[in-house]
């Protein structure tokens, strides 16, 4: 750690880009000011620090994006100003909001390091922006979509029919989705991506959005929570489709609907105070060749278990993933285990410090991948995020790495 700040000039450079860097890292679903601007409520109201949602934000996103409440039209009493109902010849009505549900995000990045393989150890990247998009349509379909420009295929694109027969255990998603495995998505990764659902050999990765649909619904009075589907993989006439399930399971807190639990008020304990997710999943799928006409590279598997604790002002996440590989063109076949643990804790309102080791075997014969990530996470507005981050890996290998970035959502 010494040697990162050796050069003073390179210190001073990463606190004034640092300072000016606007960022959004995640690449899929993430916090839409939009919704924050239909419902009239804070970013807060949603995310324990933004991109990242809590309870009730979790139980929003699994109404198909819609308030989740008992009322299948309560959308429409949260919605100022109401939405304009049409009527005309299909069979049911449409409710188009009065504001398009619509918000846009703009980054760029900047950072230090001491690897000496680097051509530059300071780095500013280049500025873009991203739309995102989504909201409810009608009494029980809901839409999300991001796209990052360039003219390429959106990040995501997926619509909801929610409620199926009036029944909150049948839910149907459809459309460019992210598979709904781990619980831990890529847009609430705080300090760094995580290594959860990916493998070194082949580097499929389940956060990744494919062409699918999935069947999900919440019951065991909105306590537990299930997934499954399928996506497509493939290129050109190497077709396949993966599949893939989920159940989770939550104790204390809000459930999965939005209710709050019931509490003693006169004879309060500490386990008011405490929500617990238990989750496991898993996915079943192949590898597709890198050409058309090609041959499919792998067929892999995964099977994950995971858990989310709060207590009061502590957050800790953890989960494991067993991993196998069996490359079809080398025929060769490599088991992994992937691992992390996080800890967060709000030492004011809105200030987080955080702590976050992951760690990856990808077989017997390999080294492990270790990864340490601190931070502090601080949030200055509802729509902005900083976070001052150092990571590293225990590698024997100068590869230290700091950042200062904030993020603006608009």
């Amino acid at each position: 750690m010494g040697r990162l700040f050796a050069d003073p000039r390179g210190a001073v450079w990463l606190a004034v880009v640092g300072v000016v860097a606007v960022l959004v890292v995640p690449d899929s679903a993430e916090a839409v000011p939009a919704f924050a601007r239909a419902y009239g409520v804070p970013c807060g109201s949603c995310h324990y620090a933004i991109t990242r949602r809590n309870e009730f934000g979790d139980a929003f996103r699994k109404a198909g994006y819609r308030w989740p409440d008992a009322d299948p039209l309560a959308y429409e009493k949260a919605l100022n100003p109401p939405p304009v109902e049409m009527r005309g010849t299909s069979s049911f009505r449409t409710m188009l909001p009065k504001h398009w549900l619509f918000a846009a995000r703009t980054s760029l990045a900047a950072s230090y390091s001491n690897d000496e393989e680097l051509a530059e150890p300071f780095f500013v990247s280049q500025p873009n922006i991203n739309l995102l998009f989504g909201g409810p349509v009608s009494d029980y379909v809901g839409f999300f979509g991001s796209w990052g420009g360039g003219g390429g295929s959106p990040d995501e694109l997926a619509v909801q029919v929610s409620r199926i027969l009036d029944r909150r255990e049948a839910n149907l998603r459809f459309g460019y989705i992210e598979q709904n495995t781990t619980v831990f998505k890529n847009n609430e990764a705080l300090l760094a991506d995580y290594l959860l659902s990916s493998a070194e050999m082949t580097g499929f990765t389940l956060s990744q959005s494919r062409m699918g649909a999935e069947l999900n619904g919440i019951f065991a009075g909105g306590r537990a929570y299930y997934a499954t589907g399928v996506v497509k993989t493939g290129v050109g006439d190497v077709q396949h489709y993966d599949r893939y399930y989920h159940l989770s399971v939550k104790i204390g807190g809000l459930d999965f609907i939005g209710n709050e639990p019931d509490i003693d008020l006169d004879n309060p304990t500490a386990l008011d105070d405490i929500s617990l997710v238990l989750a496991h999943w898993g996915y079943f799928g192949e590898v597709p060749p890198f050409a058309a006409g090609g041959q499919r590279q792998a067929v892999i598997r995964r099977y994950g278990v995971e858990a989310k604790a709060d207590f009061r002002q502590w957050q800790m996440w953890a989960g494991a993933m067993l991993g196998y590989d069996r490359d079809t063109v080398a025929k060769e076949a490599r088991d992994s285990l992937t691992g992390f643990v996080e800890i967060a804790y709000r030492f004011i309102s809105d200030i987080f410090p955080m702590y976050m080791y992951q760690y990856q075997q990808a077989d017997a014969s390999s080294d492990p991948i270790i990864r340490h990530d601190i931070g502090v996470v601080a949030l200055p507005l509802e729509n902005m995020r900083w976070r001052l981050h150092y990571g590293y890996t225990p590698d024997g290998v100068a590869n230290e790495t700091v950042q200062l970035q904030m993020l603006l959502g608009f």
